[in-house]
């Protein structure tokens, strides 16, 4: 039985070496959520030391390091909650644990713990050991692999669950939600569950160390997209600014508050009528904060005139207004050959994508739905 390397391994080390680097680069990292780029640069960590000991296993050369031998599986128990993690803080939760939360690191523990016996033992018999049975996984390894598979999956709906909540909470404050609506961590989330996928299929058909190289290839990808979209994209490494937002039961949410009535229906004609005279939804960074500067109304006033009165969010409010100014243009008379997608962003809209999804959403229609139904008939040519 004689170590060797083919493409496959160097492939993997190339993927390993580059996930160690981008881990480096993220903990010197002076600019951004810095809480956030240390638990990326953690997974990453995770990840470049599994594939390493993956590869040193495959190609044999672990028995030149026994003492490693069966440390990558209980590893594989941190990607999970360092990923949950990561999700948490970008999105703009709690960025501490508390003492509660370090149970998420408890399989982590126990599978040290089944695996202790192995690592008590000297080289030589783990040498033994890995020569005797290397290509079959231990009963241990599967034990804890499944478990693995078992709990990314309970992480993965957690993940889903934070998303989709942070969509709802970024629209309480928010007109735009191009750059702040981390389309690229649901993105990761549908990686990591062909990850996942992969895992299954293999544990069930083929558990042998060989068959892994599949899982580890798509990781080692993976990670080179992350870099890769980090650069196009640099929310992923410095984050985003949020602005703390209450996203319980709107009943609940201002029963303590002090807007009396009065002051509401005040508030309310003075922010009707500073739409309909400033137009501020014109532009497309346009935020709840910044809304309730300009009116001199408390962030917490305007948002619950907003709920309770109007019976929207701000992001729909806004919208709103940015959809029905674009229907006044394009039914303006002489607009026939005005471009859509120009109207569309010069109303306060990121990209022609959220234009039609709102004009849609509020009109019931496409806007060029719209401008075929209600735009007037260009009149006809003079008679020569």
């Amino acid at each position: 039985m004689n170590p060797f390397f083919d493409w496959i391994s160097i492939l993997l080390l190339v993927g390993a070496g580059h996930g160690l680097l981008l881990a480096l680069t993220l903990l010197n990292l002076r600019r951004g959520n810095r809480v956030a780029n240390r638990v990326m640069a953690a997974i990453l960590l995770v990840f470049a030391t599994n594939m390493t000991l993956h590869t040193l296993a495959y190609t044999k050369h672990i028995v030149y390091f026994p003492h490693f031998f069966k440390i990558e599986p209980p590893l594989m128990f941190l990607f999970a909650p360092l990923f949950y993690f990561y999700v948490r803080v970008m999105t703009g939760n709690e960025s501490k644990l508390t003492r509660h939360e370090l149970l998420h690191f408890v399989p982590f523990v126990l599978g040290i713990v089944l695996l202790t016996p192995h690592y008590l033992q000297p080289a030589e018999e783990k040498i033994q050991h890995f020569l005797a049975d290397h290509e079959r996984l231990c009963w241990q390894c599967l034990f804890i692999y499944w478990m693995t598979i078992i709990q990314l999956l309970g992480y993965i709906l957690a993940i889903a669950r934070l998303l989709k909540r942070h969509r709802e909470r970024i629209k309480l404050s928010y007109s735009s939600l191009e750059k702040i609506n981390l389309s690229w961590l649901r993105n990761l989330l549908a990686l990591v569950v062909l990850i996942w996928l992969v895992a299954v299929i293999l544990q069930i058909i083929d558990p042998t160390i060989a068959s892994f190289n599949y899982m580890w290839l798509i990781i080692s990808v993976s990670i080179y997209l992350v870099g890769y979209i980090g650069l196009g994209q640099p929310e992923i490494f410095y984050g985003v600014a949020t602005t703390p937002t209450d996203s319980r039961n709107p009943l609940k949410k201002y029963e303590k508050s002090t807007l009396t009535p009065d002051k509401a229906a005040t508030s309310l004609q003075k922010l009707n009528d500073f739409m309909e005279k400033e137009r501020p939804y014109l532009r497309s960074d346009l935020t709840l904060p910044l809304l309730a500067r300009e009116l001199t109304i408390s962030v917490h006033h305007l948002s619950q005139i907003i709920n309770e009165k109007l019976g929207q969010n701000f992001f729909e409010f806004i919208n709103c207004q940015r959809v029905e100014e674009a229907k006044r243009r394009i039914a303006e008379p002489g607009s026939q050959n005005l471009n859509l997608a120009g109207i569309g962003l010069e109303v306060g809209f990121n990209s022609i994508s959220s234009f039609n999804a709102a004009f849609k959403r509020h009109a019931g229609m496409t806007p060029s739905q719209f401008r075929d139904k209600y735009q007037p008939p260009s009149p006809p040519f003079a008679s020569l």
